[in-house]
């Protein structure tokens, strides 16, 4: 099993924060400051999202920051994620609940391409796959390791789903939902699988119709729905 090329490493941030519901991410891109060129230095990207009642994810907040003061998290290895220690989403929560989310596709279209996959992919993934980059963590550098660890965590959602064909539908759906247009190749890099039987089971779409819309509450939900303290 190969490694996701459009992952590695700065494809998912390095530190992410679930609280009541809502969905923080920290992802530092740039070098340090240098005084020689007087350069700003590195940005922190800081997002929060929400999945909302027809269980799609929508970004609530983007932050940016630059400068000397940014407090970057070393990543320890490249599918390192650390969860934090403090609540940094819910105070950005209580000023965004009476405004609209934000539109992803549009910032999508007009920022660089892939600055836009690293900071917005990567959010989703960070916040909604976790458990994912934790396997592949674990796994280090082991093929079969990697490929068990893969199918172990999408195995146990198709079951909860009805299938990996459906499954494979409803993470499309949420991906196109967010913005990202090059959701079946990140699928295909995700589950281990060929583009061939990515493109096979989204054919297979018109049989279910749209799944969010269909089901009672999020697949997905309860990772966003703890609250973590823990690395």
């Amino acid at each position: 099993m190969s490694r996701p090329r459009a992952l590695q490493p700065s494809g998912i941030p390095e530190l992410v924060c679930f609280s009541k519901g809502w969905a923080g991410s920290k992802h530092t891109l740039g070098d340090s400051p240098n005084e020689e060129n007087d350069q700003f230095g590195p940005l922190e990207y800081l997002l929060v999202s929400k999945i909302e009642e027809d269980g799609m994810p929508r970004l609530w907040s983007l932050g940016i920051t630059y400068g000397e003061g940014h407090s970057q998290v070393l990543r320890r290895s490249t599918w390192h994620i650390s969860t934090a220690r403090t609540d940094f989403v819910e105070p950005i929560t209580k000023t965004v609940k009476k405004q609209l989310w934000l539109d992803t596709h549009t910032i999508y279209d007009h920022w660089n391409p892939s600055t836009a996959r690293t900071i917005l992919t990567g959010h989703y993934l960070a916040t909604r796959h976790k458990k994912l980059f934790d396997g592949w963590h674990r796994a280090g550098n082991s093929k079969t390791e990697l490929k068990d660890a893969t199918n172990e965590y999408w195995d146990s959602l198709a079951q909860e789903l009805g299938g990996i064909t459906r499954l494979t539908i409803y993470i499309n759906e949420e991906l196109q939902a967010w913005g990202d247009s090059f959701s079946s190749s990140l699928l295909a890099q995700l589950m281990g699988v060929g583009p061939r039987t990515i493109h096979t089971r989204l054919y297979e779409a018109s049989k279910f119709g749209h799944l969010h819309s269909a089901n009672s509450k999020p697949l997905l939900g309860s990772p966003i729905n703890k609250k973590s303290t823990s690395s």
